[in-house]
């Protein structure tokens, strides 16, 4: 370790399966080391985590910022600001966006410009309906990062939203 940014110290880390008494160093917004602080090299930034209890980012596994599309309802920046402000560190978007995540294009434009909005790390899903009627276009999409693809499999003949159309298999 050649520079740490910050240590958090004497707090309590909280796992899945226990938790113990730890130091955590900091270098580029990453984890680089628990243990005793006093074997990491010197900080910018201490931060006494006394009585305190340090808990990993949480990640938020179901968002719908509606960015690009439906930013009257929710937009990359604000969303995100909110996860962080509850203690994620990462939220995965849903497909409620406009133009809907169904092609290579609309998928990288729709990364674009979460990287230029989130305040926090995040991934997102392709999408597979009536405007991607190919196999190959959802392994592009899985290729260019999707996590997953959402397809609805019935459409609402009521509303074109949140049940996107552009989303819905109707012909099995």
């Amino acid at each position: 370790m050649n520079k740490i940014d910050l240590i958090i110290k004497n707090g309590e880390i909280c796992t899945s399966d226990k938790q113990y008494k730890a130091d955590i160093a900091v270098a580029d917004g990453k984890i680089v080391a628990i243990g005793d602080a006093a074997h990491f090299p010197e900080a910018e930034k201490v931060i006494d985590a006394t009585g305190k209890i340090t808990l990993p980012g949480v990640i938020f596994t179901h968002s719908h910022y509606r960015d690009p599309g439906y930013t009257h309802k929710e937009d990359i920046t604000t969303g995100s600001r909110a996860s962080a402000a509850g203690g994620a560190t990462m939220s995965i978007s849903m497909t409620n966006v406009k133009p809907v995540p169904t092609t290579l294009e609309n998928f990288q434009a729709w990364v674009e410009n979460s990287n230029e909005k989130s305040l926090i790390d995040f991934a997102l899903y392709g999408g597979y309906g009536r405007t991607t009627s190919t196999l190959e276009e959802v392994d592009k999409l899985a290729k260019a990062g999707a996590i997953g693809i959402k397809v609805f499999q019935f459409e609402d003949f009521k509303a074109d939203y949140p049940h996107v159309p552009e989303l819905s298999i109707t012909d099995w």
